[in-house]
């Protein structure tokens, strides 16, 4: 049996684990969503990336096709 000067130390302390478990549980969770945050970031920046290459690329080869259709264009006209 316990006695009346027990129970006013166990429940505190019960409380005191209760509420280390639930700030543990939000950390937890709060590092997960910013975990999940970064890989997003990565992920769009890589997009981004390809994107930016993929315009280059385009661009590139549509200046290519005007300088060639120049040539053409100034070797018919001669």
């Amino acid at each position: 049996m316990t006695s009346n000067g027990e129970n006013k130390q166990t429940l505190p302390l019960a409380a005191a684990v209760m509420a280390g478990a639930a700030i543990g549980w939000c950390l937890n969770a709060k590092m997960t969503r910013k975990k999940k945050l970064e890989e997003h970031r990565t992920i769009t920046e890589k997009i981004r990336k390809f994107d930016e290459k993929f315009y280059e690329d385009g661009r590139r080869r549509a200046d290519q096709m005007e300088s060639i259709k120049q040539e053409i264009h100034t070797g018919f006209t001669k």
